[in-house]
C-alpha cells in the first residue's frame, strides 16, 4: 500500500496490510488511530505529527516526522536494516502493557542514524534497546520496563530528567557525552552499567 497526500492522512478504521506500507503526507499529519490495525512493515513521512497504532508486531522502515512521533503496538517494535527514525519534536513508544490489556513486548530501535527528537517517552516495553545516533537522547517522565533497558547516545548526551528509570533486568546507559538526571535509577536484579565519555551527574538513588 502506497499513499501520497498533499495534506494529512487520517483514519479510524481498521487497516490490515500483509506487505509493505508507505505513507507520505507532505503538508500535514499522519494519524491512524485504530488499535486493531495490522501493518507488517511501514514507512511514514509527514511534515507534521505521525501517530500509528498496530495490533501485532511492527517493523519500521524510514520514519520522518516534522512534528511528534507516537507508536502504539500490541507486540514487538523493530527497525528494518539500514533505516532511520528522524523526529523533530517528541517520540512516544508503547509496546503492549496493562494499558492495552496485554503483556509488554520488546522494543529494538538500535539503528545508526536515529534521532528521537526533543524527548523520548517509553510508556511500556519488555526488553528495550534505544540508540540515538544524531543528537542527544532526552528522556521524559518515568520509564519502567519489564526486561532489560539499554539507552545509547553515540553522538551526544543522555538526559534522564527528573523521572525515574526502572528495569527488571540489566539497566545500561551509554553516552559519548554526559549522563545527567535527578530521578532514581533501579535495576530489580541489581545490575546497572553507566558509561559516559563526559560527566556523570546523577542525584537520585541508584539501586
Amino acid at each position: 500500500l502506497t499513499i501520497v497526500a498533499d495534506d494529512s492522512i487520517t483514519g479510524a478504521s481498521v487497516v490490515s496490510i500483509g506487505g509493505t506500507t508507505s505513507l507520505t503526507a507532505t503538508g500535514g499529519d499522519i494519524n491512524l488511530t485504530s488499535r486493531a490495525s495490522n501493518f507488517e512493515t511501514i514507512s511514514a513521512t509527514a511534515s507534521g505529527d505521525i501517530t500509528l497504532n498496530d495490533a501485532t508486531g511492527i517493523q519500521l522502515d524510514d520514519i520522518s516526522a516534522g512534528g511528534s512521533f507516537t507508536l502504539v503496538s500490541g507486540s514487538l517494535m523493530r527497525q528494518a536494516t539500514g533505516t532511520t527514525i528522524d523526529v523533530d519534536a517528541a517520540t512516544t513508544l508503547t509496546a503492549g502493557g496493562d494499558g492495552l490489556g496485554l503483556q509488554t513486548a520488546n522494543i529494538t530501535l538500535d539503528n545508526t542514524g536515529n534521532d528521537f527528537g526533543s524527548a523520548l517517552t517509553i510508556i511500556a516495553g519488555n526488553n528495550v534497546t534505544i540508540r540515538s545516533a544524531q543528537a542527544d537522547l532526552v528522556m521524559s517522565g518515568d520509564t519502567a520496563v519489564d526486561g532489560f533497558l539499554t539507552l545509547r547516545a553515540t553522538s551526544g548526551d543522555i538526559s534522564l530528567g527528573a523521572g525515574s528509570v526502572t528495569a527488571d533486568q540489566v539497566l545500561t546507559i551509554d553516552a559519548s557525552g554526559d549522563v545527567t538526571g535527578s530521578g532514581d535509577l533501579t535495576s530489580t536484579n541489581r545490575n546497572i552499567d553507566i558509561d559516559a565519555g563526559g560527566l556523570v551527574n546523577l542525584s537520585g538513588n541508584i539501586t
